[in-house]
């Protein structure tokens, strides 16, 4: 008799306790069931915008790609195959096909410079690390050699070579043309071009991508930056890298919590949301300011910054590559916003964008300076009738030669 009230007293405890999960069960299935219908209907937007977008990104226009599973919406809003003149259609849809692939990966972190490209292999696009870490583009005319004459290729997309193979990239031709250019000499070295062209980049992470492999202990003879078309990049008044914001905002993030609830259910959903939006801005209000404030630059003033900004740029290249006796070599590339708008393109160029490159461009073509060239005029040189680029702003196989062969032929590496 003794032990009744002590049983009483379990029962009422395992009473209190069953009452108190099953109403905070409820509370908590009846917060999702409430929270469930507004996050369906902003789901729903969301995909009605993006349908939108993708919509507006696929209206038939002359020389665009076939829609298929392998398409992205930059290629069928700007991807045009009447660029790609004498070119099989076959390995042009397998190129699309390759940078479909590669564009699935996303950008690897990479220290210094932020980003760069993962590594990937496919049939018309290959991209190798080495064993510190550094991505190239294969050069398709690559072979091996004791004693190469080197070549470090630097610039942004467009030395990378979107939307073109491997063996079409303004590197691997500035190869050849070089290797014919030495044996017009009398000179049987093998030449050697890396092609670290990196997209987005601006020519200041070109200059520490350059300073890192030196300080790794790579020794080229030559480097060849090619730049001009991601100038936009440096409109901020602190030279910051493309997606800084987002890399800063991963940062805060990551030193207030490094998790987040499963977000399949619509409270852990809405607890997430205040999390990034709320808690994290409530921190960084205790922070050093890392966001500092972008300036709005009346245009001869971008123009005048800009321009400095680069020259000023090469003029640390020069005093970095004097030290280990390297040639450096600087060409202004060509640009469809400049003297290159034949009106044969079937999707136009943002007028923002045009406003900029035009008096950017004006002012760079007076430049004067050692191992500068200006090749802005190329479009012209080369056939004003012509369609040279297959997008917006990267070009096609025909015109990569052409450029090549223009930069090859103000190289000086007779006595390298």
């Amino acid at each position: 008799m003794a032990r009744k009230p002590k049983q009483t007293q379990l029962n009422k405890f395992y009473q209190s306790v069953s009452i108190i999960l099953t109403n905070t069960g409820l509370l908590f299935l009846i917060l999702n069931l409430f929270l469930f219908f507004p996050s369906v209907l902003r789901d729903a937007e969301v995909h009605t915008r993006q349908d939108q977008a993708n919509a507006d990104r696929i209206r038939l226009r002359p020389g665009q790609p076939l829609l298929t599973p392998k398409r992205n919406g930059h290629q069928m809003m700007w991807t045009d195959l009447r660029s790609y003149e004498h070119v099989d259609p076959n390995h042009v849809k397998q190129v699309l096909d390759d940078f479909f692939d590669l564009g699935q990966k996303g950008y690897a972190y990479f220290p210094y410079t932020h980003f760069t490209e993962p590594t990937f292999s496919s049939p018309t696009l290959n991209l190798q690390a080495d064993e510190q870490g550094f991505v190239s583009r294969r050069i398709s005319h690559k072979q091996e050699s004791k004693y190469p004459l080197r070549v470090f290729a630097f610039g942004g997309s467009t030395t990378f070579g979107w939307h073109v193979g491997d063996e079409e990239t303004i590197p691997s031709f500035l190869e050849r043309e070089l290797q014919q250019k030495l044996r017009r000499q009398g000179n049987w070295r093998r030449v050697e071009v890396t092609n670290f062209g990196k997209g987005f980049n601006s020519w200041y992470q070109e200059m520490v991508l350059f300073e890192r492999l030196l300080h790794a202990g790579y020794k080229p003879d030559v480097v060849v930056f090619l730049d001009g078309v991601n100038v936009l990049h440096a409109d901020s008044p602190y030279e910051i890298p493309y997606w800084n914001d987002k890399m800063t905002e991963l940062w805060d993030q990551a030193q207030i919590s490094t998790t987040s609830l499963p977000g399949m259910l619509p409270l852990f959903r809405v607890l997430n949301y205040f999390k990034r939006r709320h808690l994290n801005k409530w921190v960084r209000n205790f922070q050093v300011d890392r966001h500092p404030s972008s300036h709005t630059y009346a245009l001869p003033d971008w123009v005048k910054r800009v321009q400095e900004s680069y020259l000023n740029t090469l003029t640390q290249i020069d005093a970095i590559s004097a030290t280990k006796k390297i040639q450096a070599y600087y060409f202004w590339q060509p640009n469809r916003a400049f003297d290159c708008q034949s009106g044969k393109y079937s999707q136009p160029l943002p007028t923002h964008y045009t406003h900029k490159m035009v008096p950017l461009y004006t002012a760079m073509r007076t430049v004067e300076r050692p191992h500068f060239r200006f090749l802005g005029d190329l479009c012209r040189t080369f056939g004003f009738d012509k369609r040279v680029i297959v997008d917006d702003v990267h070009y096609s196989p025909a015109f990569n030669e052409f450029i090549a062969g223009e930069m090859a032929r103000h190289i000086n590496i007779a006595r390298r």
